[in-house]
């Protein structure tokens, strides 16, 4: 494997490609096996909502990135939600919106529904039209996708749908359809016209539940929805933190239910947003007491895990995967007593006051590369004198530099 892409991304502290991501990731092999074994688990039928908890720097994000490279592998469609996309969250139908704009599969450049509905509308036209049948209105469309479809029920998908093939079908435009879809304003008025009269605010798990017909009958096998960022919640006004909560409660009754199937939910946060007595998870009693396991005890079956920081070791073993996918793509020499003086380097400069160790893996893996960087453009340069270059900056970069959300 070719590891410059995520060297250079290390390098600028951006997320690295995702197919890189199990690289990275040390610490957490319960969390690991707890996605995989909750991707066969919604491909084969199933709905779930996972929840990981943590503090900044401690991997949640990553985790996600992790989820994201096994259902890529897997041939899921992915939708990555994050704090830009709560602003609206309280209102019923941003749900849905946000989870349609932000649709991404792996090898299509931009948002795939597009050619989702083309796909299933074009090979609709040919069956219509190689069976003679004839339709003049958008009514009889419907009326023709729900006899053809027997998973599709009548509500907001099969009109959206109906008004869709009918459009496809007189070879007129469908922009308008597409942008009420993306989030985009549209007048309900051109809406009714075309013969739509259910709306995501009213109507939208049934048009998630139709959606995932019609990735199935176009052999895709799952939707994966990441929530990332979910402690911008507790800045939320009262009221509406508390009709976004009551939304995500709704979310966990729909898929933990078995209402749906092939969707898989992991959202993020910190202890804040999930144990704040005010603004926080614990807050709302009743969505609370869905995720948390009451026992205290967590297992991998818990919709909860809490995440502890990386130990010593993690970091020992993540310092030495580097070094040694570094010399890989540079062709240069880091020997085995020089990676022991940059962990030892990176451990001291990141203590706190009583001794522990809380770093990213986004920080510590910069720090590292930026070493590695020295020691070849510096090969005659002793380690000492090299570390004596970062000793003069790494102060100020503590001060400057906040813990960021891993990748």
């Amino acid at each position: 494997m070719n590891y410059r892409p995520m060297f250079e991304a290390i390098r600028i502290g951006a997320a690295v490609p995702v197919e890189y991501i199990d690289e990275l990731i040390f610490g957490r092999d319960d969390e690991k096996k707890a996605i995989i074994d909750d991707l066969d688990f919604v491909i084969n039928g199933n709905s779930k909502i996972r929840v990981f908890v943590g503090d900044y720097g401690f991997g949640k994000t990553s985790l996600a990135r992790y989820a994201e490279h096994q259902a890529i592998e897997k041939g899921m469609v992915i939708s990555y939600l994050s704090e830009k996309d709560y602003d609206e969250f309280h209102k019923q139908d941003e749900l849905f919106k946000s989870i349609m704009k932000n649709l991404t599969l792996f090898g299509i450049d931009g948002n795939p529904i597009r050619i989702f509905l083309d796909g299933w509308a074009q090979e609709k036209c040919e069956l219509i039209k190689n069976s003679g049948t004839e339709l003049k209105t958008v009514e009889e469309t419907k009326d023709y996708i729900l006899k053809d479809s027997e998973n599709f029920s009548d509500g907001l998908f099969a009109q959206f749908c109906s008004a869709y093939l009918f459009k496809v079908l007189n070879n007129e435009s469908v922009e308008e359809l597409i942008a009420y879809i993306m989030g985009e304003s549209v007048d309900k008025r051109f809406l009714k016209r075309n013969g739509i009269y259910h709306f995501l605010a009213n109507d939208g798990w049934n048009f998630l539940k139709a959606f995932t017909v019609l990735m199935k009958n176009i052999s895709i096998p799952g939707l994966l929805i990441v929530m990332d960022e979910m402690e911008s919640f507790i800045h939320k006004r009262s009221d509406l933190r508390k009709k976004s909560y009551n939304q995500l409660r709704e979310m966990v009754d729909t898929l933990n239910s078995g209402k749906l199937s092939g969707i898989y939910s992991v959202w993020l946060g910190t202890p804040l947003w999930f144990n704040n007595n005010y603004k926080g998870i614990r807050s709302n009693t009743a969505l609370f007491n869905r995720l948390t396991n009451l026992s205290g005890k967590q297992t991998n079956q818990s919709i909860l895990m809490n995440l502890n920081p990386i130990t010593l070791g993690d970091i020992e073993n993540l310092v030495n995967k580097l070094v040694k996918d570094y010399q890989q793509v540079y062709s240069v020499n880091i020997p085995a007593e020089k990676t022991k003086k940059i962990y030892d380097f990176l451990i001291e400069n990141y203590k706190g006051i009583e001794g522990e160790v809380r770093v990213s893996t986004r920080e510590i893996s910069k720090h590292a590369v930026e070493l590695f960087d020295l020691i070849k453009e510096n090969p005659d340069m002793p380690m000492n004198d090299i570390l004596n270059i970062e000793v003069d900056t790494t102060e100020e970069r503590k001060k400057e530099t906040s813990v960021n959300e891993l990748w």
